[in-house]
């Protein structure tokens, strides 16, 4: 960054405020003029010592010759000096014929016609590198070297190294303009490549000496509320400008959409219309992968579409942002980000050329000095992912061992562990400084929670208020804030609320090995918390509607988790979790007296079937009776009696299925040759009929999984209480002892095809083998990454076993030997995959996935087998084939049902439609010809195109026909039929009643 000195004599001060004062319109900002009152030797200052100083400080040197100047002691000394620092000095000459054996070798440039040599100087600052709108002014007692956090706009004038990005990205907006407005550029690069750097100490100063084109809103970053924390920094910028407007007032603005934050900018542009015309609205989105690791799917899209809605030829808004590399990947459900952009700058790691001018130049400005060949040590010193905030702390760490001397050495470089030791070196210092006062246990357990996790990214950092931790984990909080290593400020979207806490750089969170052992032991535990964040910020943002709460197995998992780390979660969280337990609390409730009311309503099924045939007036005209009818008005009698009767079933199906089911197969009969199909009466009380029934007891917490063992004579359960058990079906008694091994919650079970062995999977990060004969551990513990596994299932020959994973990984195991079946099936995206089925065949798995797809594999490469089979709008909670292969089923929190053909991967027909909440279970009957499903919402239904499969099914669930009495009651006039032909006549009716007839 340019910075100039001015050598003059004290008698020559007329002109050199002259000169002085053209430099600086020019756009020189660093300018040191020993009278200048801001710039010049404060009072009290060694005079000479000073001079000395700033020369070292400089860029350059300009030389206002003039026979008192050249006969002046100082200024040869200062130009001695400049030429001995191999400084290029400029002399400009004040009056005709002076001269200076020193700088004989040197073009000079005279005064004679004062514009026309000014021009001339500048043109020479210029073409030796010395550009006005790289300089800037230094507070010289601010730190040339800000450490992990990155370079401020008030670190311009030592912000060094990136120059040539700098200008591009300033190109990048200017030709943009010329297009119109309405484009984001994004700087793009690896963690610890300096991209806030650039923005904020590069372009933004820039930007500021342009306010007839730009108008900058204050940065922000976007945590779990992008949208609110964009208000927070608009409201900033009418503040900064004088009309102060509330957050609240600018976030119910922007709930209208793109409209509205098109509306806020121009509001904000005619602010700062100062006659050169209207400025572009720069929005400035720092560390843009946030909408990622912390904000909500949901909010997310809201956000995105928000910002790209406004970008468009008649608005003034404008975007630049900063952003991870390894974050453009990402999961369907999460794209849209790198849509945005328009123009990315993509950042390098720095050369070694540039780390040596990262190191010296700021050291010159700062007037530091430098031993010699420890410049090029650092250099070869800095390698690695991290080596750029590595070098940064180092060198924060030498400048504050070595500000009073203005001198570092070799010593001093040592001593703080060079560039690869003084983040580590540091850290360990001020935890064993805990320890030996007190709290140094606390130190990896309260930095962990400042850490966060998305998927098998490197963990990223995490604000925390700093009210939420105890009194103990405040002092290692401050005491990591002394040593730079965190830092504690208000959050820059909430200025009015309390200080937050967070790392400085996440170069903490990777090269302090204590520090980067615990969280990836603790891997599977950040990424719960992670994900419990985005899912309450969707949760608010949904206008925390009941469809986004946690359910089943997940619930389980974070509820365990939460009340083992209690304080962790915020008040957001907190909320979202309790509403979560409040509505499983509920749907249990009623559940159970569902079971209850019908158990009672089954011994009383005769009188409150007539009463609710006489009450809901089903009696039929006398003209339905008549028997003189001709048989089209007979065909009309009975279609309109069906609709009657389809209807009752509609309205008894809650209450009394059994006769729901017999009315509904009744109807039916009567509409033979109108193409009869089932009720919603009828389907839905076939998935509520009461059957006998026994409650099998032992476990202590909810029950998560259940499977028969193919023989049928066994039944295996899962439990939040870490254990799974074997019961008898023909007594309900358990068999032998719980198996017990997990240390979290079972989710899970399945048994092998043989019927030898079952398998658990478990929120602990394993699945196990068990014999089912002797109820111990079979072989090995099957492990994936640690992280919650939330299926297994065999594969048909019962040689392979599937798991899957929260973390969206699924494996493939051989039973024999415990030892992983190839590599893991690569991952779709960073959500869980939560169920898991092979064909029958055992060529495909099928996968359900959390970002809302199921995945075909081919289970001999291991690779996908076609594409993502797309259509759910929420996660896949479970899938099924069809006995024959040919049809797979999903189902999940959309409510739906779907069916695809496993050749094509295309839908089989529409969605299958009828539940009201989630649907969590899916199995197809032996035969293929019915789909059943279980779902949150209380009901089991089963599906099936073809009509005639119903009456099977219907009469095995009844087992019995209507009795004469019932008969007339529900169809009085009309000759007896047995609605279910295989069984006999219902009390008191004809021995020898024909059989209802369903199809002409």
């Amino acid at each position: 960054m340019a910075s100039v000195f001015v050598s003059h004599s004290s008698r020559d001060r007329a002109e050199t405020e002259q000169v002085v004062a053209r430099l600086q319109a020019a756009g020189f900002a660093a300018l040191f003029v020993d009278f200048d009152p801001e710039r010049g030797i404060p009072a009290g200052r060694n005079w000479e010592r000073e001079l000395y100083a700033q020369l070292r400080r400089s860029d350059a040197v300009v030389f206002l010759a003039s026979e008192a100047s050249v006969a002046s002691r100082w200024c040869s000394i200062e130009i001695g000096l400049a030429r001995s620092l191999g400084r290029p000095v400029f002399p400009l000459r004040l009056q005709p014929g002076v001269a200076m054996p020193l700088l004989t070798d040197v073009q000079w440039t005279d005064l004679d016609h004062a514009e026309a040599g000014l021009a001339r100087l500048l043109a020479g600052l210029r073409s030796a590198g010395l550009d006005p709108a790289d300089s800037f002014a230094w507070d010289p007692d601010r730190s040339p070297y800000p450490g992990l956090v990155p370079f401020a706009p008030e670190d311009a004038a030592v912000f060094f190294g990136r120059q040539s990005e700098t200008h591009r990205l300033v190109e990048l907006l200017t030709p943009t303009l010329q297009r119109g407005p309405g484009r984001m550029v994004a700087v793009v690069g690896p963690s610890g490549s300096g991209k806030s750097s650039l923005v904020h100490a590069g372009l933004l100063p820039r930007l500021a000496r342009q306010p007839e084109r730009w108008l900058v809103v204050p940065p922000l970053r976007p945590g779990r509320r992008p949208t609110t924390n964009l208000a927070d920094s608009l409201a900033r910028a009418f503040t900064d400008r004088g009309r102060p407007r509330p957050a609240d007032e600018l976030a119910a603005a922007l709930g209208r959409g793109s409209a509205g934050l098109v509306e806020l900018a121009g509001e904000l542009a005619d602010l700062a219309v100062n006659g050169a015309g209207r400025p572009g609205v720069l929005v400035v989105v720092d560390q843009a992968e946030e909408l990622l690791t912390r904000t909500g799917a949901r909010e997310q899209q809201a956000f995105l579409q928000l910002l790209s809605g406004a970008l468009h030829e008649d608005s003034p808004v404008w975007a630049v942002a900063t952003l991870r590399s390894e974050f453009l990947s990402t999961a369907p459900e999460r794209a849209g980000l790198a849509e945005a952009v328009d123009d990315p700058l993509v950042i390098e790691p720095l050369s070694r050329s540039r780390l040596a001018e990262v190191i010296a130049r700021p050291a010159q400005r700062a007037g530091l000095e430098l031993e010699p060949g420890l410049v090029e040590r650092m250099v070869e010193d800095t390698a690695g992912g991290d080596a750029l905030p590595l070098l940064g702390y180092t060198l924060h760490q030498l400048y504050q061992r070595a500000r009073s001397e203005r001198h570092i050495t070799a010593a001093d470089y040592d001593a703080v562990g060079g560039v690869v030791g003084a983040l580590r070196h540091r850290a360990d210092r001020v935890t064993d400084e805990l320890r030996r006062s007190g709290p140094g246990e606390l130190v990896v357990r309260t930095l962990t929670r400042l850490a966060t996790v998305t998927g098998e990214e490197q963990p990223t950092r995490r604000r925390v208020r700093r009210s939420s931790f105890s009194t103990e984990e405040l002092v290692v909080v401050d005491a990591f804030i002394d040593a730079a290593l965190l830092v504690g400020d208000q959050d820059p979207a909430d200025p009015a609320a309390e200080a937050v806490v967070e790392v400085a750089h996440e170069a903490l969170l990777r090269q302090w090995p204590p520090l980067y052992d615990a969280i990836e032991a603790d891997r599977s535990l950040l990424r719960l918390r992670s994900e419990l964040e985005r899912l309450a910020a969707d949760w608010q943002h949904g206008r925390r509607d009941d469809s986004y709460l946690l359910r089943g197995g997940r619930l389980t998992a974070v509820d365990h988790w939460a009340r083992e780390h209690p304080g962790e979660l915020g008040s957001l969280e907190n909320q979202f979790l309790e509403a979560s337990r409040g509505l499983a609390t509920q749907e249990l409730a009623a559940t159970r007296r569902s079971n209850r009311r019908l158990r009672v309503l089954a011994g009383g099924l005769a009188v409150l079937l007539v009463a609710a045939l006489v009450a809901g007036g089903l009696a039929v005209n006398a003209s339905q009776r008549a028997q003189q009818q001709t048989e089209t008005a007979q065909a009309q009698t009975r279609l309109a009696l069906s609709r009657q009767l389809a209807g009752e079933a509609g309205q008894l199906a809650d209450r009394r299925p059994d006769t729901a089911i017999l009315a509904g197969l009744q109807s039916m009969s009567l509409a033979r040759g109108h193409s009869p199909q089932p009720s919603t009466g009828l389907i839905t009380a076939l998935g509520r009929v009461t059957h006998a029934s026994r409650p099998l007891t032992g476990h202590t917490d909810a029950v998560w999984g259940v499977a028969f063992s193919p023989d049928g004579r066994l039944l295996a359960t899962a439990s939040g209480d870490g254990t799974a058990w074997l019961w008898d079906v023909a007594t309900g008694q358990p068999t032998g002892q719980p198996l017990t091994g997990h240390t979290g919650a079972v989710i899970q079970v399945a048994f092998s095809p043989d019927g030898r062995l079952l398998a658990t999977a478990s929120d602990d990060g394993t699945a196990r083998l068990w014999d089912v004969a002797t109820g111990q551990p079979h072989g090995q513990l099957v492990s994936g990454d640690n992280d919650q596994v939330w299926d297994v299932a065999f594969s048909p020959d019962g040689r392979l076993l599937a798991t899957a994973s929260q973390d969206g990984a699924t494996w493939l195991w051989d039973v024999a030997t415990g030892r992983l079946h190839g590599d893991r099936l690569p991952q779709p995206s960073a959500n869980a995959v939560n169920g898991v089925a092979f064909s029958p065949d055992g060529q495909l798995l099928a996968t359900a996935n959390g970002d809302y797809t199921v995945q075909l594999w081919d289970v001999g490469t291991g690779q996908p087998h076609g594409d993502l089979l797309t259509g759910h709008t929420d996660w896949v909670d479970g899938v099924a084939f069809s006995p024959d292969g040919r049809l797979l089923a999903s189902t999940g929190p959309d409510q739906t049902v779907r069916l695809w053909a496993v050749a094509t991967g295309q839908p089989h027909g529409q969605p299958l439609t009828g539940h009201t909440d989630r649907v969590w279970g899916v199995a197809f009957s032996p035969d293929g010809q019915l789909l059943a499903t279980t779902g949150a919402d209380g009901t089991a239904r089963l599906w099936d195109p073809f009509f005639q499969s119903w009456l099977p099914v219907g009469c095995e669930l009844v087992n019995r026909n209507l009795s004469m009495s019932e008969w007339e009651q529900l169809l009085p006039g009309i000759p007896y039929e047995r609605t279910c032909p295989e069984l006999p006549a219902g009390h008191d009716a004809p021995p020898d009643a024909p059989a209802a007839q369903y199809s002409d």
